[in-house]
């Protein structure tokens, strides 16, 4: 607990921030953002990820490591774990100069900062496989932090099977997450109608059930018989 939120308490505590050279309050945003330790942390990742802009408070910071990282692309996720490594190895070293035996600070040599920090990176992306593509920059960071470039998940498609009804008409569904594929045949197999559904669901069976409700619109606009679904 940073001195500012123990202050808010109504303890009287006169702050001072381990993770400066000068003495200075120590608030949440001062040490994550400002402190001389803060200052280095995010200056080694910042330049570990191509990024020459400096970092001026909280909403910068999470506007880089963040919001600008997609948990669907290799480098995306690579980020977001580098994000959490900084907050963590801040917090460690600020507990370590509050309550150690030396009561002082001990910046962590940058070579060995970013050798460890890209190898936590490497161990928790090992499974990873992420699911687009990466960019021309991506491509070149990755080759410059001699990491592997995963290749993205392909999606393999799925088939439709196509069992006759003696009469009227069969109606195929196939999913995808929060969208279905619809086709309409006739007793022979021919096709008649395709559609495609965007769908707001909660459950598979409200999945299903929005998906009949869609279907039996145009079939009956049509004067067909829906005979089955498939």
């Amino acid at each position: 607990m940073v001195d500012t939120l123990i202050q808010s308490k109504g303890f009287h505590l006169a702050s001072k921030c381990r993770c400066c050279t000068l003495p200075s309050s120590e608030s949440a945003d001062h040490l994550f953002i400002s402190s001389d330790l803060a200052i280095s942390i995010w200056s080694w990742l910042r330049n570990l990820f191509k990024c020459r802009n400096r970092l001026y408070n909280l909403q910068d910071l999470l506007k880089f490591w963040i919001d600008k990282s997609s948990s669907a692309s290799q480098v995306g996720v690579m980020k977001l774990l580098a994000f959490n490594i900084g907050l963590w190895e801040i917090w460690r070293i600020r507990c370590s100069a509050t309550y150690g035996a030396e009561q002082s600070i001990t910046l962590p040599h940058q070579k060995f900062f970013i050798f460890n920090s890209l190898r936590i990176i490497n161990l928790r992306t090992t499974s990873f496989a992420p699911h687009e593509e990466a960019s021309d920059s991506y491509l070149v960071l990755l080759s410059d932090l001699n990491i592997m470039l995963k290749p993205p998940k392909i999606h393999r498609p799925s088939f439709i099977s196509w069992c006759p009804a003696p009469n009227g008409v069969t109606v195929n569904l196939a999913r995808s997450r929060n969208k279905a594929t619809v086709i309409i045949r006739n007793s022979k197999g021919g096709f008649i109608l395709a559609k495609l559904l965007s769908l707001v669901v909660n459950s598979s069976l409200h999945f299903l059930s929005s998906t009949i409700n869609a279907v039996i619109s145009p079939v009956h606009s049509s004067d067909l018989i829906l005979s089955q679904i498939q």
